[in-house]
């Protein structure tokens, strides 16, 4: 459902866009893309913030699988 609301909702923006002027609806286009790049950098950093760190030093499989 929420995939359907945000190609409806950038369709009505896409049309808003042409009906514009050109350069307003280039100012407008960067906007959103730098926008969505920046928050996607944001995500990622956050995303591997939250990833658990392997050990420093391994030094044989042993470490990891003792039973081995």
């Amino acid at each position: 459902m929420y995939l359907l609301v945000s190609i409806f909702f950038t369709t009505i923006l896409g049309c808003f866009l042409f009906m514009m002027g050109p350069l307003f609806a280039k100012i407008t286009i960067f906007g959103i893309v730098v926008g969505t790049l920046f928050r996607m950098l944001y995500l990622i950093n956050y995303i591997s913030r939250r990833l658990p760190r392997l050990p420093n030093e391994v030094k044989n499989n042993s470490q990891i699988n003792p039973k081995q």
